[in-house]
């Protein structure tokens, strides 16, 4: 693993940031992308370069596979250990993959949630994460939709 100079960034100014830079990706595929944070910046201890690679993963991902039509959430959650979470209306990611979909080139059979790619993109964010000592996860979405990526910064 190579080693990250951390340096206090916003979570709230970044996520802000890397959501708008997806604004024209999701409303050519009329899918309705939204933003919650805090009123006051949520800082962690980050590469911002690094991090901002993390959620455009997250976020490709969630664009992509959701249907057009449908939504995808960031919520940035303050507190002693802040959480960006991305939320989407794509096929839900079955249980039992839910680990592995993490693992380098680990890609769903096809027509299983209709996923395509190269099998890196959750890896790559999976090691951004550990790299911050941030742990990311995957589970049902809220409403049963979809699937809600989350990930777990250390306390500062």
């Amino acid at each position: 693993i190579r080693m990250l100079t951390l340096v206090p960034v916003d979570l709230d100014a970044l996520m802000l940031e890397v959501t708008t830079a997806w604004v024209p990706a999701a409303y050519g595929k009329n899918i309705d992308l939204g933003l919650e944070k805090p009123e006051h910046p949520t800082p962690v201890a980050g590469d911002a370069a690094r991090m901002r690679e993390l959620f455009d993963n997250l976020l490709d991902k969630a664009i992509r596979y959701s249907h057009s039509g449908g939504r995808v959430t960031v919520r940035v959650t303050g507190g002693p250990r802040p959480v960006v979470s991305v939320s989407d209306d794509g096929p839900t990611i079955p249980p039992a993959e839910r680990q592995r979909v993490f693992e380098r080139f680990h890609r769903l059979q096809s027509g299983e949630a209709g996923i395509d790619g190269s099998g890196l993109g959750l890896a790559i964010a999976n090691e951004i994460a550990r790299m911050h000592g941030a742990e990311i996860a995957l589970h049902e979405d809220a409403d049963g939709i979809g699937n809600t990526f989350s990930v777990t910064f250390p306390a500062p």
